[in-house]
């Protein structure tokens, strides 16, 4: 682990780990139950890569693409069905997730 830290960009990497789990908490995110979103669209992520592969395009550009809009998903069903709000993540997670499974099998 300390070989690791010898890098620039491990360092940078391990402040901001530290910076992010001070600070997430503090976030609204947790007030509106939302708090299983970096979960949610780390899942969709996984898709977004698949499909970028898929198409020949850079998969990080594919996994922001899906990313954004999986969150902005979660937000239209959030608006849709506001007393059930929560369920909103648990459907765009598992359509990430089964999205993921079916286009990483068309992935060489």
């Amino acid at each position: 682990m300390i070989e690791m830290l010898q890098y620039g960009f491990m360092q940078r990497a391990f402040i901001t780990g530290i910076l992010l789990a001070v600070i997430t908490p503090l976030i609204t995110i947790v007030l509106k139950r939302m708090s299983m979103i970096g979960d949610a669209l780390s899942h969709a992520s996984l898709a977004g890569v698949a499909l970028g592969l898929l198409l020949g395009i850079n998969p990080i550009l594919g996994a922001m693409g899906i990313c954004l809009f999986a969150a902005l998903g979660v937000e239209a069903i959030r608006r849709k069905i506001p007393r059930y709000s929560e369920m909103a993540i648990s459907i765009i997670m598992s359509t990430g997730i089964g999205l993921a499974g079916v286009l990483s099998g068309f992935v060489k």
